[in-house]
């Protein structure tokens, strides 16, 4: 489903070691269909494996706010931008100079308002 695909990805942008540019495109994908990501199935991932493994988090959607809040302030944004931009048609580029702190920051707050 579209909740579980959410949710899985959440994962991957909670605890992937790396920036993967493609995750974040599929971020503001989500959001903007106002998909409500599967908080049960984010928690089984997150104990599974990841920096929460073995500690089954209480994944609230405040926890998820911050938690994601969290990553975004420690992304490097130019990394992210330049890593997706040659999945993206030339007409649909331009829109990357948004791609900045404040505007995922702002989707977080959308996502909690879900």
């Amino acid at each position: 489903t579209l909740e579980s695909g959410f949710a899985l990805k959440i994962h991957a942008l909670l605890c992937r070691s790396y920036v993967k540019g493609r995750d974040w495109y599929d971020f503001l994908w989500y959001v903007a269909r106002k998909v409500v990501p599967d908080l049960n199935l984010l928690a089984n991932a997150l104990e599974q494996q990841g920096p929460w493994a073995g500690n089954r988090p209480d994944v609230t959607t405040a926890w998820l706010a911050e938690s994601l809040a969290s990553r975004i302030k420690q992304i490097d944004w130019t990394l992210a931008r330049d890593d997706v931009q040659r999945f993206l048609p030339l007409a649909e580029q331009p829109s990357l100079r948004n791609w900045e702190q404040e505007m995922f920051l702002y989707h977080v707050e959308v996502l909690r308002r879900f």
